[in-house]
């Protein structure tokens, strides 16, 4: 479920797709301030301190010049944000019910400190939103940060008397807190009090600009953490799903893209965000001309709250986490190329925007080799999936939602490639899905078998299909007989008896196996893993891709992989080829060959 978020700019699905300038103007309206925030966006004097400007302020009916030009672009709401302290404004009153005269809704940011219990009931009657401010339940903290000793008690008392009035029980509350390093340790209590008294958690990271210094700025490693742990938290306690992708918690940041300021004297910006980049002046052009100038237009699409502000963290991130996967010690073979990186990276970075596991889809044999004295899922097995488990830890260490494997056993495909009986298949499937359930969630087992059954029509119609494209040609080409070669190791039956029977079934097996597989793509039996990453085990021959009308329509993209090591490097890279030993706590793989030669060496 979406969070709430303040009432009056929680904009509808329906007014982002309409909207063509703006849904909300921020207008200043005083420039003093009765704090002295370390991080006043925009260095407000305070009360009494002589101001040296000499610049002429906006008159009211000027500021209702300017709204009624916002008003008939589209305007929403309108947000009185100061550049101090709006309370402090003599108009106020007027202005707020000249705004709500033009059917607008009216957010007033404020500390609170000026406001009396005649002022709230007034503001009540008048269906305003409020921002106020608490930086930390500490008292010395929130002092230090706002610059006024005691500040940090009345905005305590005055929280709690727009909650006992109602302004928090539909949504016209929001409590400002930035995240600093002298508070980043309550933050989540902060959210928690707020979402417990139905307030809007309005936290967000410190803008470097007016008072505040860039030794403010936390690294945005710990906010990626702090804003993970707080949707988590939003998650877990209470039911609320957010991508944490915008500066302010749980906001869309859609919203800034339609947002326009005007300061005291007329200059207008983009957001809070460009206060030193103004487009221009209210009283030269009209707001019209200014926000559909060039600068106006690049400054928001620069704007850092209207883009996802991790997005640079996360493409650092996602090369981190594809370093992992392609390490040596977890890889088979040589690096991908650089197309194969670049889509392995677009997943990766999907779900790291989201705060998800990075899912694989891992094909795997679909049963043991038949030439080999079990029919079960062992050792072998379960020292791969230990492999496979060590870089997803490898992984967690650095992201923690990990990884999520989907192993899919290919037992339909070998039942009719290679002959196997269902038992045999049944069997393996069976033991490997018991193997895998040890690994607490990391792993699920999808049987190839199962997908064929789901999408059966489809796959039926492209089996046909594939099978009439390339049986006509499949043999004559320079690739088959390496295939066939590589077939010849699980082939079966009781008809093997001489070599020339043996290679038949092994060129037939090998022909086999390429049409079921194009017919797989083609019929995208894979298609509800089209989030994931494909895995193999080897470095498949790319030669059934020459068939396939398109592997850019592929699901999920066939060239879109990584190729893993099993539990041991060496040359048997497939589990199912293999019988496990265990020595001390190495898994040794033992192929047919290898066997024989243990139980020979044990005979003697």
């Amino acid at each position: 479920m979406k969070p709430p978020f303040l009432k009056a700019i929680d904009f509808s699905e329906e007014d982002f797709s309409n909207s063509n300038f703006l849904l909300e103007l921020r207008i200043h309206v005083v420039e003093e301030c009765n704090l002295k925030c370390v991080y006043c966006l925009s260095n407000a004097p305070f009360v009494g301190d002589k101001n040296e400007g000499n610049k002429t302020k906006l008159s009211l009916d000027e500021i209702k010049n300017n709204i009624k030009q916002a008003r008939d672009l589209g305007i929403k709401v309108v947000s009185i944000t100061g550049s101090g302290e709006p309370l402090l404004y003599k108009n106020l009153k007027e202005l707020i019910e000249f705004i709500k005269s033009l059917n607008l809704r009216v957010v007033l940011f404020t500390n609170g400190l000026l406001l009396s219990k005649e002022l709230v009931r007034w503001l009540n009657e008048k269906d305003v939103n409020l921002m106020v401010k608490l930086n930390s339940f500490n008292p010395e903290i929130n002092d230090k940060l706002v610059g006024l000793k005691g500040a940090q008690k009345v905005f305590i008392e005055k929280t709690k008397m727009l909650v006992d009035v109602g302004f928090a029980k539909d949504k016209r509350m929001a409590l400002n807190c930035i995240i600093c390093e002298e508070n980043y340790q309550e933050i989540p209590e902060l959210f928690i009090f707020c979402r417990e008294n139905g307030i809007i958690p309005w936290i967000e990271i410190v803008t470097i600009t007016g008072r505040a210094k860039e030794e403010m700025k936390l690294p945005k490693e710990k906010i990626e953490i702090l804003y993970k742990k707080l949707s988590e938290i939003d998650k877990k306690q209470f039911g609320y799903e957010w991508i944490p992708d915008s500066p302010i918690v749980g906001a869309d940041r859609r919203r800034y893209k339609f947002v326009a300021q005007i300061d005291i004297f007329g200059n207008v910006y983009h957001t809070d965000a460009n206060i030193t980049d103004e487009v221009g002046n209210i009283r030269n052009k009209s707001l019209h001309d200014l926000i559909t100038s060039e600068k106006f237009i690049k400054l928001r699409s620069k704007d850092k709250h209207s883009r996802n502000f991790l997005e640079k963290e996360n493409s650092e991130l996602a090369e981190k986490i594809y370093k992992i996967l392609t390490n040596k010690k977890f890889r088979a073979g040589a690096l991908p190329p650089e197309d194969i990186k670049k889509l392995v990276l677009e997943k990766i970075e999907r779900k790291i925007s989201k705060n998800l596991p990075i899912k694989l889809f891992q094909f795997w044999g679909g049963c043991k080799n038949p030439n080999l004295p079990t029919d079960n899922a062992e050792l072998c097995e379960e020292a791969t999936l230990e492999n496979l488990q060590r870089i997803s830890n490898e992984v967690a260490k650095i992201y923690s939602p990990g990884l999520k494997i989907f192993v899919s056993p290919g037992d339909g495909r070998v039942q009719n490639v290679n002959k196997i009986p269902k038992e045999k298949t049944g069997k393996y499937v069976q033991t490997l899905t018991e193997i895998a359930e040890k690994y607490n969630g990391l792993f699920s087992v999808i049987p190839l078998s199962m997908l064929y059954e789901k999408y059966s029509v489809d796959f039926q119609k492209h089996l046909s299909e594939a099978r009439k494209n390339i049986e006509k040609d499949i043999y004559n080409q320079p690739e088959f007989e390496k295939l066939a070669l590589n077939a010849r190791k699980n082939v079966f039956g009781s008809d093997l008896e001489s070599e020339e029977k043996i290679l038949e079934k092994s060129k037939e097996a090998a022909k086999d196996y390429i049409i079921y597989r194009v017919a797989e793509e083609e019929a995208k039996i894979f298609r509800d893993f089209d989030d994931c990453i494909r895995s193999f085990f080897i470095k498949y021959i790319p030669f059934y891709k020459r068939y396939i009308k398109n592997i850019d329509e592929t699901e999920p993209r066939l060239d879109c992989s990584l190729v893993f090591y099993t539990g041991r490097k060496g040359n048997i890279t497939q589990p199912w080829q293999a019988i496990g030993k265990r020595k001390e706590d190495e898994v040794l793989f033992l192929s047919q060959n290898r066997l024989k030669l243990e139980m020979n060496r044990v005979k003697d």
